[in-house]
This record gives C-alpha cells, structure tokens and sequence, in this order.
C-alpha cells in the first residue's frame, strides 16, 4: 500500500511504508476492524478526532509488535451515539473522554467531564463553530458598552499646562536630537566646573 491516496471522504493522507489505513464503511465494519486489531495484540496509541464540517472524523491509531501502525478512521455523525472501543482498549478511557468533551461527540457509556470546567459545559473548544467571544460573555457577562467623550476646550488647555510643566525649564524632548546633545555639553561643562574651582584653591 505503499504511496497509495487512503480511499474515502476526505482523501488527503498517504501511506507510507510500515504504515496501513483501513476505511471502514459503517458502524459494522469498523467494531469488525477493532475486534481484529484487539486479536492481533494490538495496542491503542491514539485517537485524532477532526472536524471535517458535517461530520467528525475519527482516527484510531495502533501499534503492533511487527513495528507496523494500523490506522481505522471512520466518519460520523457528531449528533449520533458512536460506540466505545474501551471494553478492548482500556487506554482509550482519556481518548474517549477528550472528544466527547472538546468535540462535542457521543460516545456510548463516555461522560466526557475530566477537562473543562463546569461552566464550560456545552462549549466544544475544537469544533470549528466554535467561538471564544461567546465563551467569554458566558463566563464573564457581556462586556459594558464604553462611551468615547469628544475632547473640549477645557481638555486641551489642560493637556497643554501639564505638557508644560513636564517641559520644565532646562529640561528637553528625549526625542529632540540636537537639544539632547546640547544639554549633555552643557551638563559637561557645569561639573567640570567646580572641579577647576577646587585645583586654583588648591594652589592657593
């Protein structure tokens, strides 16, 4: 099956070497794919649930001793009860749970209640209708509505004196270059000054 397209809805995935996808066409086929997988020894490694618009794509992956990964994805129908493979696969407790949880899928015998808070309930933070700005009226309320006062007469004088007294005498714009520079020849100069006093009283 090497560098051959994974047949089914979403053909995107390519098989490499060390590699093999099943595509399972209804519920019966794929409890018959995982009941083969649980006789060959297989071991579960992972879920990928992705929302694929109208429905949910699951992903199983497994491990076997041969090295080889046997993949079982399966398209359903995020409103219909899926079943659960952890009667076989104990491992597939917190799989399970996370999707039923983040994706909003059902799963027969799965609460789904390990990660997210309880007032989160109902949000499915990786489907893709998914939208923060609702989570956070939830959660916090709808934000108060902010009014802007235009700027009067009485602002800008008042701006403008504060403006002036930060500005104070001897004082310059970091952002004025030649001012700058015209200070620190000044401010050179002023403590080179007390140190010339101190040598002529010294010869004194």
């Amino acid at each position: 099956m090497a560098d051959e397209a994974v047949a089914g809805p979403a053909e995107f995935t390519k098989v490499s070497p060390g590699e093999v996808y099943e595509n399972p066409k209804d519920l019966g086929e794929f409890k018959d794919l995982v009941k083969k997988a649980y006789k060959k020894g297989c071991r579960l490694i992972g879920i990928t649930a992705l929302d694929a618009a109208e429905k949910i794509e699951l992903i199983y992956h497994f491990d076997s001793d041969k090295h080889i990964l046997y993949h079982i994805r399966f398209f359903i129908d995020p409103e219909v009860e899926h079943v659960s493979v952890l009667e076989m696969f104990p491992s597939a407790f917190l799989y399970e749970n996370e999707i039923c949880e983040l994706m909003g899928m059902k799963i027969k015998g799965i609460q789904g209640k390990l990660l997210l808070a309880k007032d989160m309930e109902g949000m499915h933070p990786l489907r893709k209708s998914f939208k923060i700005e609702e989570m956070l009226i939830k959660l916090q309320g709808a934000p108060e509505p902010r009014v802007v006062r235009p700027a009067t007469e009485e602002d800008r004088l008042v701006g403008a004196a504060a403006k002036a007294q930060d500005l104070k005498e001897g004082e310059v714009c970091e952002s004025d270059e030649d001012a700058v520079a015209e200070k620190k020849v000044k401010d050179a100069k002023k403590a080179k000054a007390p140190k010339a006093d101190e040598e002529k009283d010294g010869d004194a």
